[in-house]
């Protein structure tokens, strides 16, 4: 048999577990009505026209990095990086091309690059001519070899798109 003690916690435990049960809902209820809707609920869709997969850009010679950038929603930023792939490491499904030998980088190459796009359009042609430094700062050439670029597209609803192309990088 329970005394009047003990009924009167287990009301007061009760009460208590319906009314962080009625907190919680509400706050799902506003944090649901504070999700913005997007247009299709992906990323932009980025499809790389130049350079195409396992070509070779020369230190010193300009290039043209071309691609078509398309998708439901407004489009954001553009993010560009290149770094080595001496180590011949992947970031998943895209064209690998034939590696060169494992090597230790030396003086690799690195740059980054990020760019907003046009907020009031849904689709665009990205062109923009590179040319790579052959030396560092220091003077001392760049390692040549097996390189790949990373690609980061955001649309203005916050999604992101990831791709990589795989390059050569020589003299």
């Amino acid at each position: 048999m329970t005394n009047e003690n003990d009924m009167k916690e287990m009301i007061k435990a009760g009460l208590m577990n319906k009314f962080l049960s009625v907190f919680v809902l509400i706050a799902m209820l506003i944090c649901y009505g504070c999700v913005k809707e997007s247009g299709d609920g992906e990323g932009p869709r980025v499809t790389v026209v130049s350079p195409l997969p396992c070509d070779t850009i020369t230190f010193g010679e300009p290039f043209v990095f071309e691609m078509q950038i398309e998708g439901e929603s407004k489009l954001g930023n553009l993010s560009i990086d290149i770094h080595h792939n001496f180590g011949q490491h992947s970031h998943g499904g895209h064209v690998s091309c034939e590696f060169d030998d494992k090597k230790d980088a030396q003086f690799p190459f690195f740059e980054e690059w990020l760019f907003a796009l046009s907020e009031d359009k849904t689709s665009i042609e990205f062109k923009q001519e590179f040319l790579f430094d052959d030396a560092n700062e220091d003077g001392n050439p760049f390692d040549t070899g097996d390189y790949h670029f990373h690609i980061y597209v955001t649309n203005q609803d916050g999604y992101l798109t990831f791709t990589t192309l795989d390059v050569k990088l020589t003299r």
